[in-house]
This record gives structure tokens, sequence and C-alpha cells, in this order.
């Protein structure tokens, strides 16, 4: 009697089938809700970079809310930037949390923190 070979098996399980579908869209789900608070995130930065160099308190609050209302509609507001001035030099910074939800109990937190300085 002639044994024949066996041969082995190719492809891929449905049990890892499943288990690489749901990896992925985990993955997907959470860059889907993660990318509009980078977006928002690097608008806000991008604001506070323009109208760091306009002057005192007042003028770089009314140019980051014109900028702001251009780029994006948040509830970030020029209120919550801190501006301070000393020897001729300017910073405006920010920091602020944001908290997206996923499913059920569980969401994501982000601190996020910038900082300009001009003259």
């Amino acid at each position: 009697m002639k044994h024949k070979a066996l041969k082995a098996q190719r492809g891929l399980g449905i049990l890892a089938l499943l288990f690489w579908i749901a990896l992925v869209g985990s993955v997907l789900v959470v860059a889907m809700r993660t990318l509009p608070i980078v977006n928002e995130y690097m608008s806000i930065q991008k604001a506070v970079v323009s109208s760091a160099r306009e002057g005192d308190a007042a003028a770089i609050r009314r140019a980051f809310d014109k900028q702001s209302q251009v780029d994006y509609g948040t509830k970030f507001s020029s209120q919550l930037l801190d501006i301070k001035t000393s020897n001729g030099i300017t910073t405006v910074e920010f920091e602020y949390q944001r908290t997206v939800p996923l499913a059920g109990p569980v969401s994501l937190l982000f601190d996020l923190k910038g900082k300009e300085t001009a003259r």
C-alpha cells in the first residue's frame, strides 16, 4: 500500500480571519475617533502661532478668534489662552482636555498643550 504524503494546509483559518478583522476594525475605530482631535489641535496651534505676533493680549485674543472661526468650530475660545508679556516677549500658551467616547464605558482622554513665543 502506498502512502501519499499529506498536503500541508494553506491559507488562513476562519478564526484567524475573524481575529484579524476584529483587530483591524478596532484600530480603524480608534483612528477615526482620534483624527478629528489631532486636526483640531493643529488648527488651534496654527491660530496661536499666527495671532501671537499681534501685540497686546486683547489684539491677540481678537486675532485668535478670527482665525479660529475660519479654521474650526469647537468650543475652544480665546478666553482659554494664557497670555504673558515680559521684557517685550509675548508668550501664548494653551492647555485643555478632550474626552472621546469609544464604546460603552471606554473612552480616550487627550491632554493637549501648546506654546508660542513672539517678540
